[in-house]
């Protein structure tokens, strides 16, 4: 056996001797090194963790039970719909019916869709791989961040991960439910990237463990809150079925690198304040904001022209972009 074999598995077999002044049942607020760390998740068994195949039940009853419970809240057809008013189910069926009568839709040819893909608006793809690379790297790193950086222990600071995506939940919500209401998608969009460059200030900077948590909830919800906002910002600007999904798959495709940069992005050689990562992740919602102020802009001087010319936008008569 190699003496590096060797090491591992007295790591294990320490970890799993009940005696063991470290081990977790004895002493669940004991703290363990990143080595101890990796060579129990690499070379472990199922006796190491014995939660965890209780843990991936749970997971699975809770996506059956909201599956069940969903068709309960599937809306079926606009006049059997109770919140809707009587105006509504009339423009609801009207419009089903007006897509009824119309004709066949045309599928797009390899041709228009590589033109579609070449149209240079589709440069807003840069948020999606924004927001995908800033939400990939807190996700893999926050525990770390909250262990190195603020000093926690393995236990606290696996669940102390979880409440600043709690709290996002609500708050992306809310922030969808404003976007509608204002008809504006620009200034959800920048002030939540604006909220994630504060959050990772106050994650970076300030001593107190309690206002870099803080940070943490401002970071998540800046980050994770633009992922479907900008997705809809993105459809907003298309007129055409094809091309909606064209910019759809481009834009989850650029997300999808965005998720590679983003496991890259915090390294432990730069433990314990991770600046680059940290600086390197503000840099991209600066960009972001960047981006969506300069497109939004350029859309809404296109429906000024629309509105006083009568110029034709994406080919479609009377679309306007809804910036």
């Amino acid at each position: 056996m190699l003496v590096g074999e060797k090491n591992d598995v007295d790591h294990v077999e320490k970890a799993q001797n009940p005696s063991n002044p470290r081990n977790l049942e004895n002493h669940p607020e004991q703290d363990w090194t990143l080595e101890e760390e990796r060579t129990i998740v690499k070379k472990a068994d199922w006796r190491v963790f014995p939660m965890l195949r209780q843990i991936f039940i749970v997971e699975g009853i809770a996506t059956v039970v909201a599956g069940l419970v969903a068709s309960f809240f599937l809306v079926e057809f606009p006049e059997k719909v109770g919140f809707l008013t009587n105006r509504q189910k009339h423009i609801a069926i009207t419009r089903v019916s007006m897509e009824k009568s119309g004709k066949q839709i045309e599928h797009a040819t390899v041709k228009e869709t590589l033109r579609m893909i070449c149209d240079w608006k589709l440069l807003i793809s840069i948020q999606y791989f924004v927001a995908a690379s800033s939400v990939y790297s807190l996700a893999f790193f926050q525990p770390i961040i909250l262990r190195q950086g603020m000093g926690f222990s393995y236990a606290k600071a696996q669940l102390l991960s979880s409440p600043p995506y709690i709290f996002t939940v609500f708050a992306s919500l809310a922030t969808s439910w404003l976007s509608d209401k204002i008809r504006l998608r620009w200034p959800i969009l920048v002030g939540q990237s604006i909220i994630a460059i504060i959050g990772l200030l106050l994650v970076l900077y300030p001593k107190p463990p309690a206002a870099r948590y803080f940070g943490l909830f401002l970071a998540t919800w800046g980050t994770q809150g633009n992922v479907p906002a900008s997705l809809a910002y993105g459809n907003n600007q298309t007129a055409r079925v094809q091309k909606r999904a064209v910019v759809a798959a481009v834009m989850i495709s650029v997300g999808a690198a965005g998720g590679v940069t983003g496991s890259t992005i915090f390294q432990a050689k730069d433990a314990p304040q991770y600046l680059p990562g940290m600086w390197a992740t503000i840099s991209m919602q600066i960009l972001y904001s960047i981006v969506t102020i300069c497109m939004s802009m350029f859309f809404k001087r296109q429906n000024r022209l629309a509105d006083d010319t009568g110029k034709t936008l994406e080919g479609v008569e009377g679309f306007r972009y809804v910036p």
